[in-house]
This record gives structure tokens, C-alpha cells and sequence, in this order.
């Protein structure tokens, strides 16, 4: 984990170190120097932006616990019943390459322009990825290791929990950092419609006001924010492996 949190703080110095230059040498207002940007976070902090920070917390949250809830049980349900992958693999992979931000003016018209169709919106973009992901993971269960469980006259759902589950433990992990990017990713685009809170919102607001300082401002907070949440799933999974549930 210490070889890992050494590569990110290269990664940021680096990143830093262009962004300076690039500011310095295109002299664009609208590419404000880093500098600028942290003493504006440091001196002039304004306390909304946790509740910003807050809200856009929240929908992922929640939005990535409804797509991996579901996502679990129906990659097992598809790996455990032929007929139901049958029906159902076919509609995964027509939907999956679907842009859904496309979908958000027909979501928005059902469900209003409220918390619940942002988080549909990222729950339709982060399930698929989730699913799909899983399968491949149960796919790759080897019969040798099922067929001795049957003969020993274990259930299905002894083979679930006993092999499945535990073979998808990696799987769960590396969706979760695919699926954590392109939550926040999204969030941009919907918290424009319906909210007033979001970081998504604070970036957009501050584009509009031509205030690049703050804009800049709001897109450290969202970077860092994912980039914290996606260090603890590295050091869950380095957990995981001490403790044998991961190879």
C-alpha cells in the first residue's frame, strides 16, 4: 500500500507540475494557476462546499450500493439458471453500450427532476459494468470445482455461498474502482438539472459566472474525493488479501 500511496503522490506532483506550466506558458483565464487555485481553497474557503461535497456523496453512495446489490444477484441468478442467462445476457449486451446520459430527458420526464432520477441515471451506467464484469468472473469457475461439491451432496445454494460468492470477491473489488470513476463521472451532467447542491452543480455554476478560479476549485474537490474513496478500495482489497478471501 506505501509502494501505492508513493506512485499517486508522484502521479499528483507530476499532474501539478504540468498544470503549472501549462498555465504559465498559454497565460489563458481560463487556465488558472494551480497555486491560485489552492490559495483559494486554503484562505478563502467557503463551508458549502462540504455540503456540495455532502450531496454528491450521498447519490454515489447510493446509487453504487443499489448497482451492486443488484448487480450481485443477477450475475449469480444468470450463472445459476441457463434459461434465465439465456433470456436476459442478450438485453445486457444490447443495453450496456447504450449512452445513458442520452436517456436522462426521458427519466427526468418520469420520475421528475429530484435525487431519484440522478440516481437511476448512475445506477443504469454503473450496473452493467457490474454485471458484465461478474460474469466474466463466474465464467471463468472451473466445473472440476463444482461437480466434487455435487457429488458430496452440496445445494445450490452451498455452491453459491461457499464458491461463487467468494470467487466474485476480486470481481466485486475491481468493478467497484470502474464503476466509482464513471459515477462521478456523471455527475457533472445531472447535478445541473433539479439541485442546487452538488459538486457537479458548484463546477457548472462557476463555469456559467466565467469564475474559473472556483471551477477549478470544485474539479480538485471532486478529483480528490473520488481519488480518497478509490484508495480506501485499494486498501480494502490489500485487507482482503492478508486475510486469504483474495488470491
Amino acid at each position: 500500500m506505501k509502494k501505492k500511496l508513493k506512485y499517486y503522490f508522484c502521479g499528483l506532483l507530476i499532474t501539478h507540475l504540468l498544470w503549472w506550466v501549462f498555465s504559465i506558458t498559454l497565460n489563458n483565464s481560463a487556465l488558472v494557476n494551480p497555486l491560485t487555485v489552492y490559495q483559494n481553497i486554503f484562505f478563502s474557503f467557503d463551508s458549502t462546499l462540504v455540503i456540495h461535497t455532502f450531496e454528491s456523496l450521498k447519490r454515489v453512495f447510493i446509487s453504487l450500493a443499489i448497482s451492486l446489490s443488484l448487480g450481485i444477484i443477477v450475475a449469480l441468478l444468470m450463472d445459476e439458471f441457463t434459461l434465465l442467462n439465456k433470456l436476459l445476457n442478450p438485453i445486457i449486451y444490447l443495453l450496456y453500450p447504450i449512452p445513458k446520459p442520452a436517456l436522462l430527458a426521458i427519466i427526468m420526464s418520469l420520475q421528475g427532476i429530484g435525487n431519484a432520477s440522478k440516481i437511476t441515471i448512475i445506477v443504469l451506467i454503473t450496473f452493467f459494468q457490474i454485471v458484465i464484469y461478474l460474469n466474466s468472473n463466474l465464467a471463468q469457475i472451473s466445473s472440476n470445482t463444482k461437480y466434487p461439491l455435487l457429488s458430496l451432496g452440496a445445494s445450490r445454494l452451498q455452491i453459491v455461498s461457499q464458491l461463487k460468492i467468494p470467487a466474485i470477491i476480486p470481481g466485486i473489488i475491481a468493478s467497484l474502482k470502474i464503476t466509482l470513476a464513471s459515477a462521478f463521472a456523471i455527475l457533472f451532467l445531472i447535478e445541473n438539472y433539479g439541485t442546487t447542491y452538488g459538486l457537479g452543480y458548484y463546477i457548472q455554476n462557476a463555469w456559467t459566472k466565467m469564475d474559473y478560479v472556483d471551477m477549478y476549485t470544485g474539479v480538485i474537490f471532486i478529483s480528490f474525493t473520488c481519488l480518497i474513496l478509490f484508495v480506501f478500495i485499494e486498501y480494502l482489497e490489500q485487507e482482503l488479501q492478508k486475510k486469504g478471501y483474495i488470491n
